[in-house]
């Protein structure tokens, strides 16, 4: 019986020490796979401000969670960015995510990878279908991840309404003019002190002639460009391009309720040198930090004599095909428009996600202005447009830009339609040309 016992016991020890042994070996090897993990490190290319931060205030938090990606997100200036990304990926070299509106990404197609099924069923469970279009080629391959959607609408100084007697913002154009010579204000030399409608007259590339488009030409019923089959063709060498560029020159010289020569945009209006000006709807976030205490409302873009509406351009991700992450990068970029992070970027960041499927009751509670954004997606009537999609739409509205600028600054357009329609004759010759040169150009 004792023998018995002593072999049991034996037999006990044994199976114990196989045991422990089989257990230490199973600890090793799980650490080995963790330890295996691929090292990845995500490499983004920013290209507004607001995005680098929320890229960067979140990434700790992914990181976290993914302990073996580490982002890297870098921030460039638009044009820097622009002229970067021209260089790089022709050449087989750039980031693994790039912050990209969804036409700036048309001249790339051919380097940029197309999203995988899953992204693909994200964006189509999750966002409207003009979002998808947009960021599609014809045969409705994913070649920009949408993030948030580009709308402008009117920013307006609510103190300055009421001292000047005005009870509710413009509704359309004709009242933005009449209420801007009523806002502005002058000093004792005659020069304009408080803009009474800000217009965006300065800045390099394509951000200049998109203001103007979205603010003078697309109401009035004029495009930069027409499609015409499978081609396109300029839209604006017709009265109603004249139109919109003396909408400009008249505010500047004739009625002079804004000048060339002072401080502009969203520094302005959170400054009170300017009572009301169109822009997206970053600047909410931009006031909430640097004039908290300005009082202010924000309406739908005013109507023009054609149409009421408002540009809807599409800004997102997109993945180049130089990327060795590929898989990594897409996988990040659906955390970054999750239900949790979405909520989050509109309150604290101000641009618009294109989803709508998202509880935005705590930004709008917070920063009411927000919600004027949102409404635009689903108002009645109020018609939402994208840029042209083509790959040479930025090269046309970047060389506009130059032109626009230079006929800011000519104060003999006053009263000078045939000036004008040169300026407009010469800037849609170099339109065609640009169409021409790139074999889109509609005979």
């Amino acid at each position: 019986m004792k023998k018995a016992r002593s072999q049991s016991s034996h037999v006990s020890r044994r199976e114990f020490l196989m045991g422990t042994m089989a257990v230490v070996g199973s600890a090793a090897t799980a650490r080995a796979a963790a330890g295996a993990a691929k090292e990845v490190e995500l490499i983004v290319w920013a290209n507004f401000n607001e995005i680098h931060r929320y890229i960067v205030d979140l990434a700790p938090k992914y990181t976290q969670q993914n302990p073996n990606i580490k982002i890297n997100c870098t921030l460039f200036a638009q044009r820097a960015l622009d002229e970067k990304v021209a260089v790089a990926l022709p050449a087989g070299q750039g980031p693994d995510i790039i912050d990209f509106a969804s036409t700036q990404v048309q001249p790339y197609i051919q380097y940029v990878q197309f999203a995988p099924p899953d992204a693909v069923s994200f964006v189509k469970k999750n966002m409207p279908e003009a979002a998808f279009k947009e960021c599609s080629t014809a045969k409705g391959e994913l070649h920009t991840f949408p993030f948030y959607v580009v709308t402008s609408a009117l920013f307006y100084n609510t103190e300055h309404l009421a001292e000047a007697g005005l009870k509710e913002p413009p509704k359309n154009l004709d009242e933005v003019a009449e209420y801007a010579k009523k806002l502005a204000k002058r000093d004792a030399r005659g020069n304009i002190a408080r803009a009474g409608l800000d217009l965006r007259v300065a800045g390099g590339g394509f951000g200049l002639t998109e203001k103007f488009w979205v603010l003078a030409m697309e109401p009035n019923g004029v495009h930069v460009i027409d499609k015409v089959g499978d081609k396109w063709k300029a839209g604006y060498d017709n009265e109603a391009g004249q139109k919109a560029l003396q909408f400009y020159i008249d505010g500047l010289y004739k009625h002079k309720y804004c000048a060339i020569d002072m401080k502009h945009d969203a520094e302005a209006f959170g400054l009170g040198v300017a009572s009301m000006f169109c822009r997206e709807s970053w600047v909410v976030d931009y006031l909430a930090k640097n004039a908290p205490n300005l009082k202010y409302g924000v309406a739908l873009q005013p109507r023009g004599a054609k149409d009421w509406c408002t540009l809807a351009a599409s800004r997102g991700f997109a993945v180049p095909k130089v990327s060795k992450n590929q898989e990594e990068a897409w996988k990040f970029i659906q955390w970054l428009v999750n239900d949790e992070n979405c909520a989050t970027f509109f309150k604290n960041y101000g641009w618009q996600p294109w989803r709508a499927n998202v509880d935005y009751s705590a930004a709008y509670k917070e920063r009411p202005a927000l919600k004027t954004f949102q409404d635009g997606l689903k108002t009645q009537g109020y018609r939402l447009y994208p840029y042209p999609q083509t790959p040479p739409a930025i090269e046309i509205y970047a060389r506009m830009a130059d032109r626009l600028a230079a006929a800011f600054k000519r104060a003999d357009l006053v009263d000078n339609p045939k000036g004008i329609a040169q300026v407009m004759s010469d800037m849609a010759k170099e339109t065609n040309q640009i169409l021409a040169d790139n074999n889109v150009l509609a005979k």
